[in-house]
């Protein structure tokens, strides 16, 4: 919870069931204005500088591999973003699941309780924007080999996964039996 919203909090009675009280945060404008800047900025600012800080490695690491090797820059960027590109899967999921939550908050200010799919789609839109913070280990871990085989080798998790893998993907050769002889597996 933010500062703004404890500052502009007020009860009011449910206009649905009566004796009940409903919570509504109603900004001033002044305030309003403020918490739409912070909102924008605690989003976009480290997305932004996520992948400022991508592009500025792949061009590093591209500048001092055309010095080596005599090639073009460009070639070595282009040949170090398909190397590298999982760097920008993170921001770029990021901002695709934020999008709807942002459209959706601008469009839609004050929602009516009556409209139950308007109600609907915003929480399914706000549950949308954790899918990054949840799929942490799909986004970071297994696109990069790196990383991947450091939790393979180093985790007992890892380590318990690949040798179920590993069993389960052995191939048993088939054998004919005798009539008193059984297979073990």
């Amino acid at each position: 919870m933010h500062v703004p919203e404890l500052m502009s909090k007020r009860t009011l009675p449910d206009p649905v069931i009566a004796g009940k009280f409903v919570c509504q945060i109603r900004y001033s404008e002044e305030l309003l204005i403020l918490n739409t800047i912070f909102s924008f900025i605690h989003v976009f600012m480290p997305v932004s500088l996520n992948m400022l800080a991508n592009c500025l490695i792949l061009a590093s690491i591209s500048r001092r591999k055309a010095n080596i090797h005599r090639t073009r820059y460009w070639s070595q960027w282009i040949r170090q973003f398909h190397r590298h590109g999982h760097l920008f899967i993170s921001p770029t999921l990021t901002i695709a699941c934020i999008l709807p939550q942002l459209v959706l908050t601008l469009l839609f200010s004050c929602v009516d309780i009556n409209s139950k799919w308007l109600l609907r789609l915003n929480t399914s839109f706000a549950l949308i924007i954790h899918i990054p913070q949840a799929a942490t280990f799909f986004l970071f871990i297994v696109p990069s080999r790196a990383y991947f085989e450091v939790f393979r080798h180093h985790s007992w998790i890892g380590k318990h996964l690949y040798r179920l893998r590993r069993r389960h993907n052995t191939i048993i050769p088939i054998t004919t039996l005798n009539a008193g002889t059984t297979m073990r597996i």
